[in-house]
């Protein structure tokens, strides 16, 4: 599922010019470091899209499911200890969720909250705790260890799964 979101990212750095600047995928959350085209396209209507589309990515793949061991998700979350045991348990849970909420599926909280960066020193220290996450669970020793963050970028310029534009570059 982290490719879904990936997928999503490049989509809307393309299409609608919104700056990346770090980002940790976790089997149960997202952070990431954004800059919008507020003239064109700010952070409301991005939250609003990108939830949307990958959340119908998400559920489309969850229709295909036929075979409980080929669902994708199941080994990230028994790798990470979460609690959702079977596949089918998280379809169910995602669709229920969804039922009460009125939506097709329930993907995403309610309580988000995005934080301005108004200075350097915010930008390193959000940084710092977003390429952490994967550490703090245990999972890697060091930040840049763990695939799906950009913590790899800021130490060595590697720009694998995701491409991100270096914090602190002079426009």
């Amino acid at each position: 599922m982290n490719s879904v979101i990936i997928e999503a990212f490049n989509h809307y750095r393309y299409v609608y010019g919104v700056q990346f600047y770090g980002y940790v995928i976790m089997p149960n959350h997202i952070h990431y470091i954004a800059q919008f085209q507020q003239e064109k396209y700010g952070l409301s209507d991005f939250t609003r899209d990108f939830k949307s589309t990958v959340s119908k990515k998400i559920h489309d793949r969850l229709a295909l499911v036929i075979d409980e061991s080929s669902f994708p998700i199941n080994n990230i979350f028994r790798e990470n200890n979460l609690k959702i045991k079977l596949p089918m348990e998280l379809r169910d849970f995602l669709l229920d969720s969804g039922k009460n909420a009125e939506q097709e599926i329930k993907l995403w909280r309610d309580d988000e909250k995005p934080i301005i960066l108004e200075t350097e020193e915010m930008g390193i220290q959000r940084l710092n705790y977003l390429h952490d996450n994967p550490v703090r669970k245990g999972w890697v020793e060091t930040p840049e260890e763990y695939t799906y963050s950009s913590a790899s970028f800021y130490l060595s310029g590697k720009s694998f799964p995701f491409r991100v534009t270096h914090l602190f570059d002079e426009k």
